[in-house]
């Protein structure tokens, strides 16, 4: 089952991690503290992938760098929509031990 949320622009502007912990937040997690995340449960629109181009910028990160990340450790950015949106898969989280 995929569910969508709506994340404010201030909780994308920041690392690939920290959005995971907002989205988590968002689903209503509340303790953080041993949850796993499976990045290939999550899909974000384009915006939210710019919000993330945007911070790894400011820490003066290269394109390049920044499509590693993606690729290695990122959501898919392969969502429709022209907002600030989050698309996520049962399994996104799960409970670390």
């Amino acid at each position: 089952m995929k569910k969508r949320y709506s994340i404010p622009k201030e909780q994308c502007t920041c690392g690939i991690s920290e959005l995971y912990d907002n989205v988590a937040k968002i689903m209503g997690v509340s303790d953080l503290s041993k949850v796993v995340y499976d990045c290939r449960k999550l899909s974000i629109t384009k915006k939210v992938l710019d919000c993330l181009y945007e911070f790894y910028h400011s820490e003066n990160q290269s394109d390049e760098t920044i499509t590693t990340f993606m690729l290695l450790y990122g959501p898919k950015a392969d969502l429709d929509g022209d907002g600030y949106e989050v698309e996520i898969e049962d399994g996104f989280i799960t409970k670390g031990v």
